[in-house]
């Protein structure tokens, strides 16, 4: 059976809760519901559903798992338009998973800039998380960190 795990923001503990199916009880995930137990929650206010997202069912580099409205950083190998360092270069980025067309994306944000490679201006650039070879760690998320 696929765990389907959801998450909203709460605000007032500065905390997720999360819902999940098969839901089980254990000490560690104490802020945890079963699903219908969550989304009742959510109806009556108690929970705010405008930060509810889905895991995707990927974790980061460190285990941890990846859900929409996770930003994270990551690297990617770009031609150099000089030729220089071999003719490529990698690029740091920050990139938003979003879903789109029915699949789960990672869309940059921001370019983390270093001495040794040009400018990378490809805002909005967006690259598939399912099939992503390299290495990502989850930062935030654009309901903790919404600027």
């Amino acid at each position: 059976m696929k765990l389907l795990k959801f998450r909203v923001w709460d605000k007032r503990f500065n905390q997720w809760i999360y819902g999940v199916h098969p839901f089980v009880l254990d000490e560690e995930n104490q802020h945890h519901l079963n699903l219908s137990a969550f989304f009742a929650r959510i109806r009556d206010g108690r929970l705010d559903g405008s930060t509810l997202s889905q895991f995707i069912g990927l974790e980061d580099q460190d285990g941890k798992e990846i859900y929409e409205g996770d930003i994270y950083q990551t690297e990617f190998l770009r031609s150099h338009p000089t030729n220089r360092h071999g003719g490529s270069y990698w690029v740091k980025v920050l990139c938003v998973v979003e879903l789109d067309k029915g699949r789960y994306v990672g869309r940059a944000i921001k370019y983390i800039p270093s001495n040794c490679e040009p400018d990378f201006s490809d805002s909005g650039l967006v690259g598939s998380i399912g099939t992503l070879d390299n290495k990502i760690k989850i930062l935030s998320s654009i309901h903790q960190n919404p600027e």
